[in-house]
């Protein structure tokens, strides 16, 4: 009884900080929370704690050939499942920085956008005082047409990214980076007819704005996809810990 005693408390005690690892990680791989985060990695540091207690206790009496075999199984379960919580922390931090980024771009995008309308506004204005071609004045309307529906476009985008987001949705994320589609032919079919110096660079700057967005956007979409998996095989190896 010496032995067995202890034996069997260790043992349930790894098993029972052990739920609690796999309750926090989980939570903080659906969440994002860092509270989560900071609950699990203390419970998968007091596992390892257990099983050195374990193991030191097989040391002491040769014939407790179970635990020490069982405590080195998972001690070998919990290195593959700590680096699992590495790789899943990774993918979170990659989603906040690409966030950040996305409302970044965003911010500028539309700044741009609207810059660019309103220097169209302006010649509009000027040409009519001037009574210039109707032409031309067509021309110049077809344009402001074409930049309304960038912003558009790109207020669509963000919208429907956003719902995506919140939902955690991975799905309504991909049918909203076929939206680009749309956008990137419409700053196409205005760059031959944008020509003032400083309309040009606004252009520029907006289709860099508009694939930076969808640089994060796939950036997101990858780490959650990544999420997914580290999950499914967090599962797997937290099953191997337990048994």
């Amino acid at each position: 009884s010496a032995k067995r005693a202890p034996e069997v408390q260790v043992a349930h005690t790894v098993d029972e900080v052990a739920w609690e690892t796999i309750y926090n990680i989980r939570s903080y791989a659906y969440s994002g929370d860092e509270e989560f985060l900071r609950k699990g990695r203390q419970k998968l540091a007091e596992v390892k704690e257990h099983l050195k207690e374990a193991d030191d206790l097989a040391k002491r009496f040769s014939d407790l050939v179970a635990l020490r075999q069982g405590a080195l199984q998972a001690r070998d379960k919990v290195g593959e499942y700590e680096a699992l919580v590495d790789q899943t922390e990774a993918a979170h931090k990659n989603i906040d920085t690409q966030r950040s980024t996305l409302n970044a771009v965003a911010k500028t995008y539309m700044q741009q956008c609207r810059a660019l309308l309103t220097s169209e506004q302006q010649q509009l204005n000027a040409e009519v005082d001037e009574k210039v071609d109707p032409a031309k004045l067509k021309e110049r309307l077809t344009k402001i047409g074409m930049i309304a529906e960038l912003i558009e476009v790109g207020l669509t985008i963000q919208l429907n990214n956003f719902k995506a987001q919140a939902a955690g949705d991975i799905e309504v994320q991909r049918n909203t980076l076929k939206d680009f589609a749309a956008l990137e032919k419409a700053i196409a079919n205005l760059i031959p007819v944008i020509r003032q110096e400083k309309n040009v660079e606004l252009l520029s700057r907006i289709r860099e704005d508009a694939d930076s967005y969808k640089t994060a956007m796939e950036q997101i979409l990858n780490s959650q996809v990544a999420i997914e998996e580290h999950n499914r095989k967090r599962g797997f190896v937290a099953d191997g810990v337990v048994a």
